[in-house]
């Protein structure tokens, strides 16, 4: 069993912190999401794909395929920058003694950038077997742009421009896969930039570099949006790469199938397994909508404001509904021993509720907007500011995400999800001692005009 197929733990992959669960339906079908808040507009059926499929279909493809995990990394604006923009449209075809064919120029352009990608492909391959042997080379190398034809002569106007077609997804491919590298080589162990994966693998010209991350074919994050993936949990053999895509902003959608679910055990995927829900009423597979027990219907709640993405709340998800989820999804999640005793230090860390530090753990504020609760991400310095603002009972924290969430709403009488009112009391109840037996403060300045006399006698 290789690493791309074997059971691994989640803190394998040093994700920082746990992304959030969303959870959707569609008739019978379940997917859960660790990065989208919502399913794609339109879910195609998930069909097999023929031996030699044509390059238009892999550029629409959605679901996983088993051997072609890099058209994920298809950029939905794939043709940017200054030299992807050559192939944003077919060019004028002409006529010569052997055919059809393109612009000797435009052609000589062409076969540059293609020669550019399969040297960056080259070099990056033979840098990550040498950096990360584990990784088993279960994918299929596209073919070379050239072999659909774009230097070539044909025999008809039509034929040429159907080559030259079949060639430009040929390059959005042939590109998907060298961000598919270079996505390992940024994310697998050490976290690096694109720069500095280039300077380690020494790909030095600065041409070239440019180019890679004008394009998009280096970058990563949400100014570079990405096509993403479907992710069939019971059949993926690549599922370990999933977190390294997640890593690099890349949407991904997992795919369980009805219920009962099979979830590996051991296995990072089982943070992000559905929890079970009786059967919903019958929706049409194009237009899927979260599960009722995460947000009521957007019909019912067409007024909620807009949620931060990465959050972890519904559209239309109540404080009460957000938290209840929360507590399935840390009830239902197979920790090791060493991830278990983490989350126990980190629970026993916060139980008096101290300020957080500047790294790991993440405070969000339950703002009032409009009426309706909206969680959003504190910066450091506003938790700095506003920590002290909210009492205990206006604090929960998660110490399975290892997360925050305050609200100045809630009042002394909410219920708290861990069984901590006794510990919290106890800490009031010092802070009032200490209150209590500090002098008084006219006593105090007696005694500093005091010592200010002395020092200058």
């Amino acid at each position: 069993m290789g690493f791309l197929t074997q059971p691994t733990p989640l803190s394998y992959f040093k994700v920082d912190v746990m992304y959030p669960t969303f959870r959707f339906q569609s008739r019978d079908h379940h997917f859960t999401s660790p990065n989208q808040s919502s399913l794609p507009a339109v879910i195609p059926e998930q069909t097999q794909l023929p031996a030699n499929p044509p390059m238009s279909l892999l550029r629409q493809r959605l679901w996983q395929t088993h051997d072609r995990p890099y058209l994920t990394f298809m950029l939905k604006e794939p043709l940017a920058g200054l030299a992807m923009h050559q192939f944003s449209s077919c060019p004028n075809v002409t006529e010569g003694r052997s055919g059809w064919h393109l612009p000797w120029s435009t052609a000589k352009a062409w076969k540059h950038v293609d020669h550019c990608l399969r040297a960056t492909v080259y070099t990056l391959s033979s840098y990550l077997k040498l950096r990360h042997p584990q990784i088993d080379r279960i994918w299929d190398e596209p073919l070379k742009p050239s072999s659909y034809g774009y230097f070539d002569a044909h025999p008809s106007e039509s034929e040429a421009r159907c080559r030259i077609a079949d060639s430009i997804d040929g390059f959005v491919v042939y590109m998907a896969y060298l961000s598919f590298l270079i996505c390992l080589g940024c994310f697998v162990g050490t976290s690096r930039s694109a720069v500095e994966l280039f300077k380690a693998a020494q790909i030095v010209d600065q041409d070239l570099i440019s180019m890679l991350l004008d394009s998009g074919i280096g970058s990563y994050g949400a100014n570079r949006a990405r096509v993403g993936v479907i992710v069939d949990t019971r059949q993926c053999p690549w599922i370990n790469l999933v977190p390294f895509m997640v890593k690099a902003d890349v949407p991904v959608w997992l795919y369980w199938g009805v219920p009962p679910f099979s979830v590996p055990s051991n296995s990072w995927i089982s943070a992000f397994a559905p929890a079970f829900a009786p059967a919903k009423p019958n929706f049409s597979f194009a237009s899927a909508i979260p599960l009722e027990d995460r947000a009521s219907s957007q019909e019912a709640r067409t007024d909620f404001p807009e949620v931060e993405k990465y959050s972890g709340q519904c559209r239309g998800e109540t404080w009460e509904e957000f938290q209840r989820c929360c507590d399935d999804k840390n009830k239902a999640t197979a920790e090791t021993p060493e991830e278990r005793d983490a989350h126990e230090n980190r629970k026993r860390a916060n139980v008096n509720h101290p300020q957080p530090g500047k790294r790991g753990v993440k405070v969000y504020h339950w703002e009032d907007v409009d009426g309706f609760l909206v969680q959003k991400l504190l910066t450091k310095h506003d938790v700095t500011v506003q920590w002290d603002n909210w009492s205990n009972s206006q604090r929960v924290y998660d110490s399975y995400s290892n997360v925050w969430d305050c609200c100045s709403d809630w009042g002394e009488d909410r219920e708290d999800s861990d069984d901590e009112d006794g510990e919290y009391l106890c800490s009031k109840l010092v802070k009032l001692l200490i209150h209590l037996l500090k002098p008084p403060l006219s006593h105090l300045r007696r005694r500093r005009m005091l010592w200010g006399n002395m020092k200058r006698a």
